[in-house]
């Protein structure tokens, strides 16, 4: 079967600071993931998926990745994919220099969505959760970065892949300060303005409009999915 790899660079456009893991940078590699429409397999953490790790992992994990087999490799393989906690790992482990991503590197290691959890410096019931963008989102076994505006972006499950979701139709039962990300203030989430040049066909005008350098949805489709636990 010929393979079409759709994901061989990570747009790091917009990114505010790159030698800090930081709350806001962690929403822009969520909106990155789904935006590219990222794919799901139990235990990876964003690297493309090739024929060769989908067979090892298949052989590896069998109940959560060769159960699923043909479905990963009908739909994923070629892409990038991570599962719940692998989507944030990805963020940890990422190199911006080199657009690759070092399993353990930057100094970060291992942990799966509960270890994360438990591992938070401060959390709570989601009721209680402060509108602070790039918070974790946490029930038993799956993980979710929230975004901003009442919306959270998870990998979900082999068979949705990375989603988005208003906070409100999930089953999230706690937010927490995520590990090793550093949570900027108020002060320090005012983004940069930039202009670009933008052309508008009434009568022939051509106008300047102001941009802000944050996150933006690309992503034409979006599929309706049931969360699903995740590893």
């Amino acid at each position: 079967m010929a393979i079409s790899y759709r994901s061989s660079t990570i747009n790091t456009w917009g990114f505010i600071d790159r030698d800090t893991r930081n709350n806001l940078d962690l929403c822009r590699w969520a909106w990155e993931a789904y935006n590219d429409e990222w794919g799901y397999v139990w235990a990876t953490y964003g690297l493309v998926l090739t024929p060769n790790s989908l067979e090892s992992l298949s052989e590896s994990i069998p109940d959560h990745v060769g159960s699923y087999h043909d479905f990963i490799e009908t739909h994923w393989v070629g892409r990038r994919t991570a599962d719940c906690a692998g989507l944030i790992k990805g963020y940890w482990w990422f190199n911006f220099d080199t657009n690759e991503i070092v399993y353990g590197s930057n100094g970060f290691g291992d942990m799966d969505a509960d270890s994360m959890y438990y591992n938070a410096s401060e959390s709570g019931t989601i009721d209680t959760m402060p509108d602070i963008p790039g918070l974790g989102l946490w029930h038993e076994g799956h993980v979710g970065i929230y975004v901003g505006n009442g919306t959270v972006i998870h990998a979900s499950g082999t068979r949705s892949g990375v989603v988005k979701n208003l906070v409100e139709n999930t089953t999230f039962t706690h937010w927490f300060y995520i590990p090793n990300i550093t949570y900027f203030t108020p002060e320090d989430e005012t983004p940069e303005e930039t202009t670009v040049e933008t052309t508008v066909e009434t009568t022939a005008e051509t106008t300047t409009e102001p941009t802000l350098a944050v996150p933006v949805e690309t992503r034409v489709e979006e599929t309706e999915a049931t969360e699903t636990v995740a590893g």
